[in-house]
């Protein structure tokens, strides 16, 4: 799965350290996920790409779903510009 997010204006450092800890902290035990590896754009300062590894089409679906009834991700969301509606995911 690729996701490019959108970080609020200068906030790209804090959101991929908030990505960077949530991975550490909850991606060994979210079944199905095999790792994740996070780039900057280079011609714009608050743009990230993360492309992560699961093991089926169906995980990350799962994955998404769990998180949203639980709010996993509502510290990364205060740094996503929109909160959230700025990041696009695409499955390959």
């Amino acid at each position: 799965m690729i996701v490019e997010l959108r970080a609020k204006a200068g906030m790209r450092a804090e959101l991929s350290s908030l990505l960077e800890s949530m991975v550490a902290n909850q991606g060994p035990s979210q079944q199905g996920f095999l790792g994740s590896t996070r780039y900057e754009v280079l011609d714009d300062p608050d743009v990230l790409i993360e492309i992560a590894d699961w093991e089926s089409a169906e995980a990350p679906v799962a994955h998404m779903e769990e998180s949203a009834a639980t709010g996993a991700y509502a510290d990364a969301g205060r740094a996503v510009q929109g909160h959230g509606h700025q990041a696009a995911a695409m499955t390959i």
